[in-house]
């Protein structure tokens, strides 16, 4: 998983109520990307919270202390920290920050941004500046080649300072890890990384094994779709996930009262018990079997293939 890394440049407030609430919001954002697999549950930063002013004499880990929600505030007080940055890593370090978003700063402040555009961690602040507004920026460094020659690096950098900026990001770290995988069984292997919000019962391996590889992709657009909705309805709870345009549908009751269809329906949850797989939603001719569960707001995916048994697919 990817790392996220203290921005202190973008650091900068007014006063105390600023402080806490852009600390909040930040803080819900990483909540969010390591919710949904994207992060470790950790922090790197070139200092430590206590030496990191906002204003004055009031540091960062003040502002931790200000935030009212129980459960935010002992999120981010249970990070794994590092410090200082660069530990374990300054082997690697022989590059130069130029900038960031045409603005200049320190090697010191650039640090951070440096090191999130080497090893594709993600940089957290505050919105304190037009630039920290975007949830990509551009980061400009000097790279020394194994033949000592100097060459002019751009990378865009993965940046979160509202909440919002998570789901962008989330979005874009999926697509990444998507477009990596060229067949059915990498997908499998891959599922919870691509598809963290989403359950997988054992059997579906066997299912992809029998699926052509020219389905690959459509299966990973609805796979996402399905994986968007159910982490919303893990986020927000509520009888049922809203579906919205994703077209999951249960069975009919005489579909669900035929002891034989039914039975056909039944396949091995990840819990390793069996259970009903009645709901459903297509993909070309082939259907995708989910089971629903109410009180951990979970999606699990049961089966992947041809129609199952109806009247009008006797098979």
């Amino acid at each position: 998983m990817r790392e996220m890394v203290l921005n202190h440049v973008s650091l900068r407030v007014c006063n105390r109520h600023e402080a806490q609430s852009l600390l909040t919001n930040t803080v819900l954002g990483m909540i969010d990307l390591a919710s949904k697999g994207v992060v470790e549950r950790g922090l790197r930063s070139s200092q430590c919270l206590s030496a990191i002013y906002l204003f004055d004499n009031f540091s960062l880990h003040d502002a931790i202390h200000l935030i009212k929600e129980k459960d935010i505030k002992m999120f981010f007080l249970r990070l794994s920290t590092k410090s200082p940055l660069l530990v374990d890593v300054e082997k690697e370090f022989k590059e130069k920050f130029r900038g960031c978003q045409e603005r200049r700063f320190t090697q010191e402040d650039g640090n951070p941004l440096l090191f999130c555009a080497l090893t594709n961690s993600i940089a957290v602040g505050f919105p304190s500046d037009a630039i920290w507004l975007r949830d990509q920026i551009k980061v400009e460094f000097d790279e020394l080649r194994d033949d000592e020659s100097i060459s002019h690096e751009i990378e865009f950098v993965d940046n979160l300072t509202k909440r919002d900026h998570a789901d962008c990001i989330c979005q874009r770290h999926q697509t990444d890890l998507s477009a990596q995988i060229e067949n059915l069984m990498e997908l499998w292997h891959k599922r919870e990384e691509i598809f963290p919000n989403l359950r997988f019962g054992p059997e579906v391996e066997d299912h992809l094994r029998k699926l052509n590889n020219g389905i690959l992709h459509r299966l990973i657009k609805k796979l996402a779709v399905l994986d968007k909705v159910a982490g919303k309805w893990s986020s927000h709870g509520g009888p049922q996930p809203l579906w919205g345009k994703c077209q999951v549908n249960n069975e009919s009751q005489s579909v669900r009262e035929n002891p034989r269809w039914a039975k056909e329906r039944i396949f091995r949850s990840y819990s390793g018990c069996d259970k009903a797989f009645e709901w459903h939603t297509q993909l070309g001719n082939m259907r995708i079997h989910l089971c629903l569960d109410a009180g951990l707001h979970e999606v699990e995916i049961g089966y992947i293939g041809r129609h199952l048994p109806t009247k009008r697919f006797p098979n």
